[in-house]
Order: structure tokens, then C-alpha cells, then sequence
């Protein structure tokens, strides 16, 4: 768990095994394949509270998954899979809805690293 001073997001990383070609393998932050789960209160590219996945390095056709509904890809400045709290939040299966959305993705994430 680690929490980003920066937007004051939380998250947890998902690592491959495995590492990245060409990076150097002491170089602690760029060397392992990972994905990243997290929450935001809202930062600078979006405004409000969300849910958050990314994929380092960023495979390819990782934005080709079609995602739960609510849940949309954002590409601006960075790429990931976005979940807006407030569409968790309006749900009447909201604890499905998120695990759904989670679940997705890592077994997206974890086949396409592979």
C-alpha cells in the first residue's frame, strides 16, 4: 500500500515476475512490470473523486478491453482505466461494480504481460 503525497492517492502495485527489457534491473522504480490499483479524491486531469488502474510498461492493446459500464480509458497525460466514484456510488450493486472492474482488469493486465 502506498500512499502519493503529490494528489494524495492511495494504491497498491501488482507485480508480473517479470522484468522490463532494457531497463536496468537495479533502477527500483522502472524495472518491474507492474500494475497499479488506486483511489483519487480528484486531482489536476480529473476533477472528481475516482478509482484508478494502470499498466507499466503500458501494453499493447491494454486500452482494447471494453470496460464495466461507468468506467471509462483515460489517455490524457497518462493512460488508465478510470471508475468515477460517483458512478460506485449511484449503484445499487456498488460492491460488484467495483470488484468487477478490478477483477477485469488485473486478469486483462496479467494476460497481456504475460
Amino acid at each position: 500500500m502506498q500512499i502519493f503525497p503529490h494528489h494524495m492517492d492511495v494504491s497498491m502495485n501488482w507485480f508480473s515476475g517479470r522484468l522490463v527489457p532494457g531497463i536496468d534491473p537495479a533502477d527500483e522504480e522502472s524495472a518491474d512490470e507492474q500494475m497499479n490499483f488506486g483511489f483519487v479524491t480528484g486531482d489536476d486531469s480529473i476533477s472528481d473523486a475516482y478509482f484508478y488502474i494502470t499498466a507499466y510498461p503500458m501494453p499493447d492493446k491494454w486500452t482494447d478491453l471494453a470496460l464495466p459500464e461507468g468506467a471509462y480509458w483515460h489517455t490524457e497525460g497518462w493512460s488508465g482505466a478510470i471508475l468515477p466514484y460517483s458512478t460506485i456510488v449511484a449503484s445499487d450493486q456498488s460492491d460488484e461494480l467495483l470488484l468487477e472492474y478490478l477483477r477485469k482488469l488485473q486478469v486483462h493486465g496479467k494476460k497481456l504481460m504475460a
